[in-house]
């Protein structure tokens, strides 16, 4: 999907954070909150920003934002607040919604009444530390599904030299390298045949039970 419109509920660190990003990409962003003084600190930001009532469908539904791409939805733990923007924004016609939750079972609850993708913030920190401290070549970790993640990682000792072709990770590991990272920089049309350096580190998406093997 293209998303280049999106509508952020809610301007806590992580709403800022999605909003603040998606409009220095250059997209379009909506964001809405309840407080005006954040409304006022976000306007230079984004393309708009409106103070309403999160609580209130009806007028979340009074912004007619049925046209964005993607709705996301940072409200914490106002739990009704985020039922209450997902139901709007599902009947406004949005084609996806993304909902933080704060545990699983509010994740089900918002899950329930039409968010497409939950989030959970604390729980993957919490996750991506404990992954950080276990595997000392671990750079980052993200969590896409139950199961399944893309890492960035660097190479073991014994890669050095070799290429992705030779390694064949794919047949061996069943894991796809999607990117690597040499010297800082991030490379994405990835040589097959050009020899791994010792300070490289890899960009893979597979299985968790498989990208252990890496890890380790």
């Amino acid at each position: 999907m293209d998303v280049k419109e999106i509508a952020v509920f809610g301007m806590g660190r992580m709403g800022k954070s999605v909003a603040t990003r998606f409009s220095e990409s250059g997209g379009q962003v909506i964001v809405i909150d309840n407080d005006q003084k954040v409304i006022d600190e976000m306007a230079d930001k984004v393309a708009y920003a409106v103070k309403v009532d999160v609580n209130d469908i009806e007028a979340i539904k009074s912004l007619g934002i049925g046209n964005v791409d993607v709705a996301v939805i940072t409200l914490g733990e106002n739990l009704e607040a985020s039922i209450m923007a997902i139901i709007a924004c599902r009947e406004m016609g949005v084609e996806t919604i993304y909902a933080r939750a704060k545990d699983r079972l509010q994740g089900r609850i918002l899950k329930k009444v039409g968010a497409d993708v939950i989030m959970h913030p604390e729980e993957e920190m919490g996750e991506k530390i404990a992954k950080t401290l276990r595997y000392g070549n671990l750079r980052d970790f993200i969590n896409l599904e139950e199961g399944v993640s893309i890492i960035e990682a660097a190479i073991p000792k014994q890669w050095v030299g070799k290429n992705l072709m030779e390694l064949n990770l794919r047949k061996k590991y069943g894991f796809n390298v999607i990117a690597i990272r040499e010297n800082g920089k991030i490379i994405t049309n990835v040589d097959a045949e050009q020899p791994l350096k010792a300070d490289t580190y890899v960009v893979v998406i597979g299985e968790d039970k498989k990208l252990d093997k890496l890890l380790k």
